[in-house]
């Protein structure tokens, strides 16, 4: 399972499907909220589709994410 962290801008033209959490990070508090932070990896820039196998982090206060479709996942978690 791949864990997914974007730090930076993420575009994805249509479809965003994540089969674990959507964690939104409101700041960079909520950052070290997040359990297993060493597990996840740097996503960033243009993508037709994204399917991520793990969890989704998204650094709010840092970054920007376009999805053009849908979004689907197990559920969201907002940490701040």
């Amino acid at each position: 399972m791949t864990n997914l962290i974007a730090k930076d801008t993420l575009n994805i033209k249509n479809n965003l499907i994540v089969k674990g959490t959507v964690y939104i990070i409101e700041s960079k508090e909520g950052l070290d909220k997040l359990e297993n932070l060493e597990t996840f990896q740097d996503v960033s820039g243009d993508f037709d589709n994204l399917e991520v196998d793990g969890d989704l982090a998204i650094c709010e206060y840092s970054c920007k994410v376009n999805i053009g479709e849908e979004m689907r996942s197990e559920g969201n978690m907002v940490l701040n």
